[in-house]
């Protein structure tokens, strides 16, 4: 079954060493292995980044950042141990910020155990990535395709008030921090508008709400 591979964050307050250092503090517990770094370069002609095709084999984010550390960009890809498959960390900085984009094989979202249901596994690694990055905003879904742009905070809230964003199709994934929207509010918006069957709301320990498709139990 395909889905969407792509998931886009706002820019995040951290710097490009600090940001890999703390990406892989942040994934050892959950059992990633770093295997490869790949280079970034600025695409003059769309006016982003984009995939260099090159790479090297690396065993630690220090390793990585030795390699490419003054590149423009870097892309890790990690093994995923207990789902048996990779993942993918695209990041460059813009104005002394980061920029991060999430690539997963397509079978992810769809993994499931003997403890854990289909979407639930990609759900909770979502959720832990937001209080990680600390993003004002997250987006997962069929809207997003590959596009080395970080997320709007602003159009996502327009989208929220509209009422759009919950009646996206499935499969999708917004975090949006309660900064930017109180859980009172977010949760009247929520109970208001017609949404697609599947989605569910939920506040985050973190401070952020959540809602999301991707559970299906």
């Amino acid at each position: 079954m395909a889905s969407p591979n792509w998931t886009r964050y706002s820019l995040l307050d951290f710097s490009l060493p600090d940001f890999v250092i703390g990406l892989g503090e942040f994934l050892a517990p959950m059992k990633f292995r770093l295997a490869e770094v790949g280079r970034l370069l600025f695409d003059p002609d769309r006016r982003s980044q984009d995939f260099s095709g090159e790479t090297a084999k690396c065993n630690s984010e220090a390793e990585a950042l030795r390699i490419g550390g003054k590149w423009d960009g870097m892309a890790l890809a990690y093994v995923i141990r207990d789902i048996s498959a990779r993942i993918y960390f695209h990041f460059w900085a813009v104005d002394g910020k980061v920029a991060l984009c999430v690539e997963t094989a397509t079978s992810v979202p769809y993994f499931e155990n003997d403890e854990l249901g289909p979407g639930e596994w990609f759900e909770r690694f979502l959720c832990s990535m937001l209080g990680f990055t600390r993003a004002s905003v997250c987006g997962y879904g069929n809207s997003y395709v590959v596009r080395y742009e970080p997320l709007d905070p602003e159009v996502v809230i327009a989208e929220i008030w509209s009422g759009e964003l919950f009646a996206r199709s499935a499969p999708s994934f917004h975090g949006i921090s309660l900064k930017l929207l109180d859980a009172a509010e977010g949760t009247r918006l929520f109970e208001a508008y017609p949404k697609h069957p599947l989605l569910r709301h939920s506040i985050t320990t973190t401070g952020y709400h959540v809602f999301s498709t991707l559970r299906r139990s």
